[in-house]
């Protein structure tokens, strides 16, 4: 089972967002301004995401915008080879 402790920052992962899956890494792991528990910053490889990294203003992981995308736990799995952007 897919545990918060066994995601790393920099490993690459598979996203469902809107019944889609994408690809990225995971380039933040924390608490995020206005919402509870723990969330992932990923770093898409194609332009699907809704953020380039911050959130109400605060800056959590840097990329180009709609390429990030904050997201849960259960919302992702690992994916050791995938496209790179």
């Amino acid at each position: 089972m897919l545990t918060y402790e066994n995601v790393t920052i920099g490993q690459r992962v598979e996203v469902l967002h809107d019944e889609k899956i994408l690809y990225g890494t995971v380039l933040y792991k924390g608490p995020i301004v206005s919402r509870r528990g723990i969330w992932l910053g990923i770093g898409l490889t194609t332009p699907d995401g809704n953020n380039d990294g911050s959130w109400k203003g605060r800056v959590y992981f840097r990329e180009q915008m709609n390429y990030g995308l904050f997201t849960t736990i259960d919302r992702i799995r690992l994916a050791p080879d995938i496209p790179r952007k």
